[in-house]
């Protein structure tokens, strides 16, 4: 794990590279902060999210795997708060996935408001693969914004399941999510491949903080 040269302190990219060590994909990794007030200093309901620093890291990176890459490839970002665009991936986008969703608070917890990280990500074309954390009792995965006329595959949005163990309220069983990424996939379902793992033993206790 690396700080990174920008806001947050665990920014920083994994390269996936082949037999011949050449880069065949990308794992990003990106500190959506603890913030609860938006660029203005004025408070939100929520955490504000990625920053327009951590945008702009993010471009720099994703043109930099490709270049190291020597060609384009694809990538996942892995953070712990939503992006903004996820509300609306539950409303309509397609639910994916052999396991049970779970949506128990009904939305997320995302930023109040839409700073663009997301048309950043459809713009560069590389990460077509988001997972998150921050709602403890969520657990799906669904393909969101997915335009057959424009041929976009569209990205997939994920919330991991709950792994920790003082994880508050632990509405949803203590598990893991499984990710196996197919890099020689020529579309995004083919590409990913989501399942979930629990435990053969429950807790009886419930924490909060």
């Amino acid at each position: 794990m690396q700080k990174g040269d920008t806001d947050g302190v665990g920014n920083y990219v994994v390269d996936v590279v082949d037999g011949d060590g050449k880069v065949v994909y990308g794992l990003i990794n990106m500190d959506s902060q603890a913030r609860n007030w938006d660029e203005n200093g004025e408070k939100m309901s929520t955490y504000r999210g990625l920053t327009d620093n951590q945008k702009t890291w993010y471009e720099q990176q994703v043109r930099a795997l490709q270049a190291r890459a020597g060609a384009p490839v694809k990538s996942s970002l892995f953070m712990h708060v939503p992006l903004f665009e996820y509300n609306d991936a539950w409303l309509n986008g397609v639910h994916v996935g052999g396991f049970p969703v779970v949506n128990i608070e009904g939305e997320s917890y995302a930023p109040d408001k839409n700073y663009g990280f997301y048309q950043k990500i459809k713009e560069l074309g590389s990460t077509d693969f988001v997972t998150v954390g921050h709602d403890h009792d969520f657990n799906w995965l669904i393909k969101y914004d997915e335009d057959v006329d424009s041929g976009f595959e569209g990205v997939y949005f994920s919330y991991g399941r709950v792994s920790g163990v003082n994880a508050w309220q632990r509405r949803t069983p203590v598990g893991a999510t499984v990710i196996d990424i197919n890099i020689n996939a020529t579309n995004i379902d083919a590409r990913y491949k989501v399942s979930v793992i629990e435990p053969s033993f429950e807790y009886d206790e419930y924490a909060w903080w």
